[in-house]
């Protein structure tokens, strides 16, 4: 978790996560994730998150109404670029 400037003012907390589009498995083998929405991951993940603080008590329930309305809900996924492997000398054991 980060937050964003040295003022309290501006108090910005973010997160910055890297993921995988899929995994390894077998001997080597790479199995990719289904498809799907940014849109529909950035609701899991805020939803997810705001249940989280909400049952530590860090949030009540009239706060997330409120963050419900706001037009900007502070949760935004960014894809990057797809980076694929072409050719690989020998094989990649993970043993």
């Amino acid at each position: 978790m980060r937050t964003f400037g040295d003022f309290p003012e501006r108090f910005h907390p973010h997160c910055h996560v890297l993921c995988s589009d899929g995994c390894f498995y077998g001997r080597g083998a790479f199995r990719f994730t289904p498809k799907f929405r940014l849109r529909d991951l950035e609701s899991l993940f805020r939803h997810k998150a705001l249940q989280m603080l909400l049952a530590r008590g860090k949030i009540n329930c009239d706060l997330i109404r409120m963050m419900e309305g706001w037009r900007h809900s502070g949760f935004k996924g960014k894809e990057g670029t797809l980076f694929l492997l072409v050719a690989v000398p020998s094989p990649i054991t993970l043993e």
